[in-house]
Formats: C-alpha cells, sequence, structure tokens
C-alpha cells in the first residue's frame, strides 16, 4: 500500500468485512466493497475541490 490515499479506504473494507455484518441478506463482502468505495469517492472529492481552487 505505497499510496497513502489508498489506505483508509483498504482499512475501512477490511474492517466492514471482518465485522461480518449482514444487512437484508446482503453479506459483509459487498457492504466492505460499497464502504470502501464510499470513502474513496469522498476523500477523492475533497482532493479535487483543494486542487480546483
Amino acid at each position: 500500500m505505497a499510496e497513502e490515499a489508498s489506505r483508509l479506504p483498504a482499512l475501512v473494507t477490511l474492517l466492514v468485512v471482518l465485522s461480518g455484518i449482514t444487512v437484508a441478506g446482503i453479506g459483509a463482502p459487498l457492504w466492505g466493497l460499497l464502504a470502501g468505495g464510499a470513502v474513496m469517492v469522498v476523500l477523492s472529492a475533497g482532493t479535487r475541490t483543494r486542487t480546483a481552487r
């Protein structure tokens, strides 16, 4: 994990998957991917906002 921008989304993905959460019959692996992707989108949106100014 050389890129610092990918560390937090990877950690969130791992933690959600390890939690074993199941919501509406959907298992932890899918929720982990969705949570990690959401964190990555939020972080990249913040980076784009800062560089645009």
